[in-house]
């Protein structure tokens, strides 16, 4: 309509500089969410090779040692003259083959012929002969496969280590007695140490009948105890199991890591929005002074004088080029009525925000 103005828009710079800064964030946002699930997994599967591979070593060990010891013992009631001695029930000789078969075991407290149908105590023997051990010593008498290995008298002056393996007659069919070799409880402490773990808590437990657990030795700093999940192994032909924690299992992703990688991401969109801020400025700078270089084109023209017009930004050169040269037409027709001169055309790629 007359009198009204028209706005006739370009593409608009800002926006395109806005949409990228926006495009550019999404793509470091989504980068770091995904460098942190990644670096998180990484830790996870660190931390879970670690308890796997601590509490493997340590109950490998434990667990190695002791079925050597069981399978020694074994060979060992399978002996003619242990049957003789436990046969005959003769004190002297029973002693002599008792010592003979502790150079089995170099770090036994004592190894033991017992007759078969033991069921009282005996506070006489050192360690004593407990209930624990009787226990044992029935299980192996019914035919029941008791544990290869216990310790008894927990958390008293008494408390071993128990290994027990029955004895039978000429035939394999009569249970006639039994050999029990006995331990210092500080052997398992030692077997852990032998081991060793650079980082975290681990745990030499024995389940009771009751299904409660007790510890018998361990290694590290016990406050670890406390946080995450702990990973298990059972030691075979046992109730014993170790239990390890990984130093920090409850906080796998650190929270340090989160803040220095927000710091960097922060700085990185500061310096992206720094040279967005920067890079618009310069732009609309060139752009007011191309619409500057217009408005004097058309002032020179107005006089019928044209010089030249370079352009600051490179879009808009192919587009005052032609400019130029329609003024310049205008110019040699009313100088020269009748003759019209050869315009240049503006490309393609010519742009220019133009308000009418």
């Amino acid at each position: 309509m007359p009198g009204r103005k028209r706005k006739v828009e370009g593409v608009s710079v800002v926006r395109l500089m806005s949409g990228a800064f926006v495009l550019v964030a999404a793509v470091l946002l989504l980068s770091a969410m995904v460098s942190l699930s990644f670096t998180r997994t990484l830790l996870e599967n660190k931390v879970g090779r670690q308890l796997e591979v601590y509490a493997g070593a340590l109950g490998t060990h434990v667990g190695a040692t002791f079925a050597a010891y069981a399978r020694t013992v074994e060979l060992v009631a399978q002996q003619p003259r242990v049957g003789v001695a436990l046969t005959q029930r003769d004190p002297a000789l029973a002693l002599q083959v008792e010592r003979d078969l502790a150079a089995y075991f170099p770090l036994s407290l004592d190894v033991r012929l017992l007759p078969e149908g033991l069921s009282a105590v005996d506070d006489s023997m050192t360690p004593r002969l407990g209930y624990a051990d009787l226990a044992m010593i029935r299980a192996s008498e019914t035919g029941e496969k008791p544990p290869n290995v216990a310790v008894h008298g927990i958390g008293s002056e008494d408390q071993h280590v128990s290994m027990i393996h029955r004895v039978l007659d000429g035939d394999g069919k009569t249970v006639i007695g039994h050999v029990m070799v006995l331990f210092d409880v500080s052997l398992l402490q030692n077997l852990l140490n032998t081991i060793g773990i650079s980082s975290g808590y681990a745990e030499l437990q024995q389940r009771k009948k009751d299904g409660s657990l007790i510890q018998l030795a361990n290694l590290g700093e016990q406050k670890w105890r406390e946080r995450g999940s702990a990973h298990q192994i059972q030691i075979a032909d046992s109730d014993w199991s170790i239990v390890y924690w990984a130093a920090d299992s409850g906080q796998v992703f650190p929270a340090s890591y989160v803040v220095r990688l927000g710091v960097l991401f922060g700085a990185a969109l500061l310096v992206l929005a720094l040279v967005v801020v920067v890079v618009l400025r310069v732009w609309r700078r060139a752009d007011r002074d191309d619409m500057t270089t217009i408005v004097t084109m058309v002032r020179d023209f107005r006089v019928g004088q044209l010089g030249e017009y370079p352009a600051r930004l490179q879009d808009h050169a192919g587009a005052l080029a032609a400019m130029r040269g329609t003024l310049e037409a205008e110019i040699v027709e009313s100088r020269n009525p009748g003759v019209r001169q050869e315009m240049p055309l503006a490309g393609d790629g010519d742009t220019m925000n133009i308000e009418l």
